[in-house]
């Protein structure tokens, strides 16, 4: 299969994984098959537009995260590339919170990179 078809699939798997569900339950949350879910994740099945969308419902994460940026090849969700995804997260749940609660963060941070 294409490489934007297995790029798709480690991302699936990405946030299966952070999430912490099985290929299974990911399936019945999304009204697949879990056989289905693993050869997506293998990049081995091409999703039809409906079949992402009820993948990414069943993560929970909007589609553009499964299908942004696909056709770039330094998005394999290496090490890097995962932390690039945690800071995104970090950076959604900072927007719009007060400043005490950003200074709370902030100092947090700071201890942590002292560890």
């Amino acid at each position: 299969m294409s490489d934007i078809i297995r790029q798709f699939g480690k991302r699936v798997k990405f946030y299966r994984m952070k999430q912490k569900i099985s290929q299974e339950r990911l399936a019945e949350i999304a009204g697949l098959h879990p056989t289905y879910i693993g050869q997506v994740e293998r990049g081995e099945k091409n999703c039809t537009l409906e079949t992402a969308e009820k993948v990414a419902n069943g993560l929970g994460v909007p589609l553009e995260e499964l299908i942004s940026d696909l056709s770039d090849k330094s998005t394999d969700l290496s090490a890097a590339n995962r932390d690039t995804d945690e800071i995104k997260y970090i950076i959604k749940h900072l927007i719009g919170m007060d400043s005490r609660k950003l200074a709370f963060i902030s100092n947090m941070i700071d201890r942590l990179k002292d560890l």
